[in-house]
């Protein structure tokens, strides 16, 4: 008997033997070519789970994914699990221009309608003619209705997502069926913070997704992780509203609760602003919903990538020394005004004002600064900082030592030869079930 015509339960075990278990896209592929009855036997394991990264896929292969889920129902509902990294990188890292025809505008415009996404059409569109990835990402998001995992990266700002979460919460609080409306069916979400160093101050003012829209989560999760404890430690109330969610009685489903400890390197709070974990694990307890914490090392999957990873933590670190110096400077200056102050037992008006050339800041000692005179100043802090910083260099050198945060590409994730082949395929499957079957 031909392989293709066994029960789908039957003919799944034996793909899996044949693939090693492993999820083989392009070895599937050439299985669909085979005739229309092994396309239609194959297809569902090509689609189920789709992975994009945006340090290693450009951003056409995403335009093409997401082509094949607009043309194609089916394919749509096939997908399953989605695997979203580093996503809003495609600008920085250039992989090549996008190029789209008036055809492929019109598939968009009509995506955006159907999803009920008019208020940023005009945006969205001009976005994707400048090969800006979020509005696709945002697209893909909106029509897959029968997506039960999501590993992904969400960005500082992003009007798109933000818009399509809007959407989502929107439709799950109708009484309609849930079918087809996106995210309403998911079960197990994965998620961390997408960093931009480049994105500029006046971004925050407008739709923040600093995972701080807890509240907006599908009711029907079973299982979160919250990859890095920069949300936790730096916003007190997403800590709280973690806590809401385990405790609350609008998530029942939820049986596990998952937080990611970083290495030691990036371990650099400071009090009162540790992340209130063990706040998180005491809600967990009180409701019986099981809670762990995991090494950033061992969340490979939906974590960050290596190099990405890396940069952050530099970053990070940079950044608290700079916001040492800066404290300790403050710290000088109030305290030599106070003095001059002091002896000056009128106005200081016709002293000359200092500046930071009074300020040697080359030798400082950080490790024991006096910052009791910070506690009662209302320091200009949003001054202390330029509106957009230089830029910055984002280009990574071999040489560095990124043995720690590498990741076995080769064996589990898809490149990019695997999603053009999906794309491909998915209309090589339709043209030949519209011609009948060959096998």
């Amino acid at each position: 008997m031909e392989p293709s015509r066994l029960p789908p339960e039957l003919f799944d075990r034996i793909m899996g033997y044949a693939s090693g278990g492993r999820s083989d896209v392009k070895l599937l592929c050439n299985f669909s070519l085979v005739s229309c009855r092994w396309y239609a036997a194959v297809i569902g394991r090509i689609y189920s789970r789709w992975l994009y990264d945006g340090e290693h896929h450009s951003i056409s292969s995403l335009w093409k994914f997401l082509r094949s889920i607009l043309s194609s129902r089916r394919i749509a509902d096939g997908v399953h699990e989605l695997d979203i990294r580093n996503w809003p990188l495609g600008l920085v890292y250039d992989h090549g221009l996008l190029v789209l025809q008036e055809d492929d505008l019109n598939l968009i415009r009509n995506a955006i309608r159907m999803g009920g996404l008019e208020r940023i059409e005009n945006s969205a569109l001009n976005a994707v003619q400048k090969a800006d990835s979020r509005p696709l990402m945002a697209l893909l998001l909106a029509h897959l209705g029968n997506l039960t995992t999501l590993y992904a990266h969400l960005p500082e700002t992003d009007i798109f997502l933000a818009e399509v979460l809007r959407k989502a919460v929107e439709d799950g609080q109708d009484q309609q069926p849930t079918n087809g409306k996106p995210l309403n069916r998911l079960r197990e979400v994965h998620l961390t913070s997408a960093w931009n160093y480049r994105a500029a101050k006046s971004a925050r003012d407008n739709y923040t997704l600093a995972l701080n829209h807890l509240d907006t989560l599908s009711p029907n999760l079973k299982s979160l992780t919250l990859y890095g404890d920069e949300g936790l430690a730096l916003n007190k109330t997403l800590g709280r509203q973690l806590q809401d969610v385990v405790t609350s009685t609008d998530f029942q489903f939820l049986g596990h609760v998952a937080l990611e400890v970083r290495f030691e390197e990036a371990c650099c709070y400071r009090d009162p602003a540790d992340p209130p974990h063990h706040e998180v694990e005491r809600a967990c307890r009180e409701v019986g919903t099981k809670y762990e914490t995991k090494d950033a090392s061992s969340c490979t999957k939906g974590g960050v990538g290596c190099q990405y990873y890396r940069h952050v933590i530099e970053k990070r670190l940079q950044m608290n020394r700079k916001l040492d110096v800066v404290r300790y400077a403050l710290t000088k200056y109030l305290s030599e005004l106070r003095k001059s102050t002091d002896m000056d037992d009128g106005s200081t008006a016709d002293r000359r004002e200092m500046s930071s050339d009074d300020l040697d800041t080359d030798d400082l000692d950080t490790d024991d600064l006096d910052t009791d005179d910070l506690d009662t100043y209302e320091l200009p802090w949003d001054d202390l900082y330029p509106e957009q910083e230089p830029d910055l260099d984002w280009r990574f050198y071999p040489e560095l030592d990124y043995e720690l945060f590498t990741e076995d590409w080769d064996e589990e994730e898809l490149d990019e030869d695997d999603i053009d082949s999906q794309e491909f395929h998915s209309q090589q499957g339709e043209s030949e079930e519209s011609g009948g079957d060959s096998g």
